[in-house]
């Protein structure tokens, strides 16, 4: 094998890691969304229910956490991965 071969080999294996990194991060991205949207669900459906008054401020609280959460997470992990599919 002559050092072109290798270079090409190398290079080869290099985008296809790059590629097996994007999509590590884009999974992880999905998951980590459905999990923040199962919670703001789960704090939706007990509001529905007849929580207390205390408990309906707090779930209140929560859940604008939640979607404060979710916005700052997928504003980064946008930047994340598009920055990562321009190495790809």
């Amino acid at each position: 094998m002559d050092d072109r071969e290798k270079d090409r080999r190398f290079r080869t294996e290099r985008r296809a890691q790059l590629r097996r990194s994007v999509l590590i991060q884009t999974d992880t991205f999905a998951e980590i969304k459905h999990w923040l949207e199962e919670a703001r669900t789960r704090i939706m459906a007990t509001l529905a229910g007849t929580p207390s008054e205390f408990e309906s401020w707090r779930l209140g609280q929560l859940q604008g956490e939640v979607r404060r959460s979710m916005e700052l997470f997928e504003r980064g992990a946008g930047t994340a991965l598009s920055h990562g599919l321009d190495l790809s």
